[in-house]
């Protein structure tokens, strides 16, 4: 097997994850309302947020972007962990923060950090990035699509420290959800292109990092 074939395998492997992501969230978000709430929390949230005109009951707008204690304005943490798709030993533990905007169609619109340990050694990777969380509806969905791009300033095992591409796409699930706050759990994709290094006439890191990730989090 040569090294062409050993380089396109796990790329191959990841944009079919990103794409069947993509396909799973469409067919989610298109679909008839999923987040019908039961009688009791429906007659609870009617009291606090307006409905719309004309529409029936159950398409109520979300009270935590509508009425949110702090308005407009939202912050978040989340906590996740990744396999490596590519074998290379860099399965990850990854913890974030983020702070932007909220919306009736937007979930969250702003930006993030994140660190990103490595499991098996001492590699670390810092994304710095842009993020977009949204329903494609203004009123209350169980599910959303979220999209993350920027660059990971990276320290990858004994070689000199790298900046490169950051990107993400995944499929969230709304939990726990409140006027105050709300939790989520979210299943990504993870693209991250690496610089290769020549040492002594050798090429070190020539090949990308590619995650299927798991995340839970939540917003305020």
């Amino acid at each position: 097997m040569n090294s062409a074939s050993l380089f396109c395998k796990p790329v191959l492997s990841a944009w079919r994850l990103c794409m069947i992501t993509v396909l799973a969230v469409l067919t989610v978000l298109l679909s008839p309302d999923v987040a019908a709430v039961t009688p009791a929390a429906s007659d609870s949230v009617a009291a606090k947020v307006p409905t719309a005109p004309g529409l029936p009951r159950h398409l109520q707008y979300d009270s935590f972007t509508e009425k949110g204690s702090m308005g407009h304005f939202t912050w978040g943490v989340d906590l996740g962990s990744g396999v490596d798709l590519t074998a290379h030993n860099m399965t990850m533990f990854e913890l974030g923060g983020v702070f932007g905007y909220k919306g009736r169609w937007v979930r969250f619109a702003g930006v993030g950090a994140s660190i990103m340990s490595m499991m098996d050694n001492s590699s670390r990777c810092y994304p710095v990035y842009a993020m977009v969380r949204t329903s494609f509806s203004p009123y209350r969905r169980l599910c959303f699509l979220e999209v993350k791009g920027g660059v990971s300033f990276n320290s990858m095992l004994e070689y000199k420290r790298q900046a490169g591409f950051y990107g993400s796409v995944g499929i969230g699930l709304t939990l726990a959800h409140s006027r105050k706050f709300s939790s989520h759990v979210v299943l990504r994709g993870i693209f991250m292109p690496l610089k290769p290094v020549e040492i002594d006439g050798m090429r070190h890191l020539n090949y990308d990092l590619a995650y299927a990730a798991i995340g839970i989090g939540c917003a305020f």
